[in-house]
C-alpha cells in the first residue's frame, strides 16, 4: 500500500499496490503510466474525467498517437462515460468518503470554535461584574504556628517591665522558643524580687538579655525567699538593709554610703538568682 500526496482537494489517497498490479499487469507501460495520471487527476479535481478526449489527453501529457490510443484503451476498460464524464466507481466511493470525512471535521471545528467562544465570553462577563469576592486563602499550619509564636510573644512583651529593644527581644524569642507558661510563672516572682524592684527596675535585665540568658528557668533561692518573708520592705531603712547585708555575710565598707551599700546588696541578691 502507498499513500500518495497530491496537494490539492483530496491531500493523498491509498494505492494497494497489490489490486494495482492485478488490474493493470496486461497493460503496456505507456498505459499503466496514463492509467495512474487519470487516476491522480480524477482525485484532485474530485471530478469525472472530462469527455473532451483532446481536452483530456493534454490534461495527462497524452501527445503522442501511441499515447493518444493509449488513453483511449484505459477510458474503455477502467472507466465508464455518463453525461458528466468518465466516472471510476473506486474514485468515486474514494472521494465520497473523504468528502464525509471532510464534513465531519468543519461540524467539529466550528463546535469547539463556538465552546471557546461561549468560554470566552462566560470569563469576560465574570470579570466585568467585580461581584464575585475573591476565595478566601486557608491558613497554612506553618502560619498558624508563626501567628501562634508572635502573640506568645506579645504576651510576654506586655507581661515584662522592661520596655527595652523588642525587635532583639522577638529575635531571641524565636531563636529559644521559650513555653510561655513557664515565663509568665517566673515573672510573678520575678516582678516582685528586691533586684527588679530596687531604684525604680534599674536592675531588671533588658528583656532579650533576659531571654538569651533563660532567666525564665531561675528559681528564688530558699534564702532569699525567707528573708523577703521576714522584711520585705528592707530597703527603706537602714536598719533593713544591715540585716539583709548580714543576711548574705556582706559587711558595709567604712566609706560606703547607704546606698552604695544597698545597690551591692541588691547585686548579690541577683548573683545568687543566676547561680
Amino acid at each position: 500500500m502507498i499513500v500518495i500526496n497530491l496537494g490539492a482537494a483530496i491531500y493523498y489517497y491509498t494505492k494497494h499496490i497489490g489490486d494495482f498490479n492485478n488490474k493493470t499487469r496486461h497493460l503496456t507501460r505507456v498505459e499503466r503510466s496514463l492509467f495512474s495520471d487519470a487516476i491522480e487527476l480524477y482525485y484532485d479535481t474530485e471530478k469525472p474525467l472530462i469527455q473532451d478526449i483532446k481536452k483530456l489527453s493534454r490534461l495527462l501529457l497524452a501527445n503522442t498517437e501511441e499515447e493518444k490510443a493509449s488513453l483511449k484503451l484505459i477510458l474503455e476498460e477502467f472507466f465508464t462515460l455518463k453525461k458528466d464524464g468518465y466516472h471510476n466507481k473506486r474514485c468515486n466511493e474514494e472521494i465520497i468518503k473523504y468528502q464525509q470525512f471532510i464534513e465531519k471535521q468543519s461540524r467539529a471545528g466550528k463546535a469547539s470554535a463556538q465552546r471557546r467562544l461561549n468560554a470566552s465570553s462566560t470569563k469576560s462577563n465574570q470579570c466585568s461584574t467585580n461581584h464575585t469576592p475573591l476565595p478566601s486563602i486557608p491558613i497554612t499550619k506553618e502560619k498558624k504556628k508563626t501567628k501562634e509564636k508572635d502573640i506568645n510573644f506579645q504576651k510576654f512583651w506586655d507581661s515584662y517591665p522592661n520596655k527595652t529593644g523588642r525587635q532583639a527581644a522577638l529575635a531571641s524569642w524565636k531563636n529559644h522558643k521559650p513555653i510561655l507558661a513557664d515565663v509568665l510563672k517566673a515573672l510573678e516572682w520575678q516582678k516582685k524580687s528586691d533586684q527588679w524592684e530596687a531604684d525604680n527596675g534599674k536592675f531588671i535585665p533588658n528583656p532579650s538579655t533576659y531571654l538569651n540568658q533563660g532567666r525564665w528557668q531561675d528559681e528564688p533561692s530558699e534564702q532569699i525567699s525567707n528573708v523577703a518573708k521576714q522584711e520585705p520592705d528592707w530597703r527603706t531603712s537602714a536598719e533593713g538593709i544591715e540585716k539583709m547585708g548580714n543576711t548574705l555575710d556582706l559587711k558595709r565598707l567604712p566609706d560606703e554610703d547607704l546606698k552604695d551599700f544597698r545597690t551591692r546588696i541588691i547585686g548579690e541578691l541577683d548573683e545568687n538568682r543566676t547561680h
